[in-house]
């Protein structure tokens, strides 16, 4: 997959999702919240997600965003076409479930676990599928057995259809590391600054969408609007590990920005988000 991706409904809040293990009040139903410090977490360092339906799927994309994993974790996502999970259609075999090294964040080790995901921290696991499909179960199989705080831990689970334009978005592609703290200026003339969190804002525009694109454009805006969170990575599965993880982001839409018309039956549109 080279184009930008978009999960923009979170099939796996329709599911029925069960965890192989649980560890006291850190439930599978955390999963479900967009709150970072609300988390579910396993007793060992392999474990299991299962998501069924009782209505067929469209999905191409499972995401963890915040989680505790390490580069050297690993995913395995099998996706059965009956809500009993026998009839397998997919299967992506074990596969690296966040390639990139680790973002350095001061203050913190890079074993960087629920109390880092508001500072910056914390990876996003991530598989696409080679396109959508329709499935009624999804086995998820995680493993990070060389980490040392001895639990896998994520903040929420997204399978969803995975959109992405006919062409790719526009170059000038930004991530904005943003930081809620405020420098101030004392009597004696130090510049000393009241700490807050920190997160990113990806910005890109979409140019030349064909009809059918501004259609299903339009659709994430309108049914999305500021309060739905969406999933977007502008390099998914890049060779250039970083720069995927760098621009990839769990959030919301910042600005209801104008879809033009360029040319005729082309289209263009600007999206911005902010990172939960």
């Amino acid at each position: 997959m080279s184009n930008f991706c978009i999960v923009s409904d979170n099939a796996a809040d329709r599911s029925i999702t069960v965890a192989s293990t649980t560890a006291g009040a850190f439930v599978v139903g955390n999963l479900q919240s967009d709150a970072k410090s609300v988390v579910w977490r396993s007793t060992a360092t392999n474990a299991t997600l299962q998501a069924s339906w009782f209505n067929p799927e469209n999905i191409g994309a499972v995401i963890l965003p915040f989680t505790n994993l390490t580069q050297a974790a690993t995913i395995r996502v099998q996706a059965y076409s009956d809500n009993a999970g026998m009839v397998l259609v997919y299967d992506s075999g074990v596969v690296s479930a966040c390639p990139a090294q680790p973002a350095s964040l001061r203050g913190f080790t890079a074993l960087q676990a629920q109390s880092a995901y508001a500072y910056g921290g914390g990876a996003y696991a991530r598989l696409y599928f080679p396109s959508n499909i329709f499935v009624q179960n999804v086995l998820i199989t995680l493993s990070d057995s060389t980490n040392a705080t001895g639990y896998i831990e994520a903040s929420r689970l997204i399978i969803g259809n995975c959109w992405s334009s006919t062409y790719n978005a526009d170059l000038g592609a930004t991530v904005t590391f943003q930081d809620t703290g405020k420098n101030s200026r004392t009597d004696a003339g130090d510049l000393i600054t009241d700490t807050g969190s920190k997160n990113r804002k990806i910005s890109i525009k979409i140019s030349l969408m064909p009809p059918v694109d501004r259609t299903a454009l339009a659709s994430i805006l309108r049914n999305s609007g500021f309060g739905n969170p969406i999933f977007m990575s502008i390099f998914p599965s890049n060779i250039d590990k970083e720069l995927e993880r760098d621009y990839q982001v769990y959030g919301k839409i910042t600005t209801m920005s104008a879809m033009a018309i360029t040319t005729y039956n082309a289209y263009t549109a600007p999206i911005d988000i902010e990172e939960v």
